[in-house]
């Protein structure tokens, strides 16, 4: 994730795959929908307030390499990973 907007896109793409709705969110960090609407929506947001939306969704802060971030998706992920490789290799056969 590079962006605010990435972040923001994850975090409400990880709720919807939960079945959570936003007062669920509200429910389990003690924050207000108001607050959890703007991380959603790419604001910039306290870091202890990411730490509290990734707590109440289930989810782990890990800080991995750049260079380790292709091998850390494929164990995690592997489809995604493989997708982001063989878009990368067409990529560099373009160029």
């Amino acid at each position: 994730m590079q962006t605010l907007q990435d972040i923001g896109s994850a975090l409400k793409q990880v709720r919807l795959k939960q079945k959570l709705t936003q007062r669920d969110i509200q429910e389990r960090t003690g924050m207000s929908q108001q607050h959890y609407q703007r991380a959603e929506a790419g604001n910039d947001i306290r870091l202890s307030s990411l730490l509290k939306i990734l707590d109440g969704l289930g989810l782990t802060l890990m800080l991995v390499p750049d260079r380790d971030v292709m091998d850390v998706a494929a164990i995690i992920a592997p489809e995604t990973a493989k997708r982001f490789s063989l878009l990368d290799t067409m990529k560099d056969l373009e160029d």
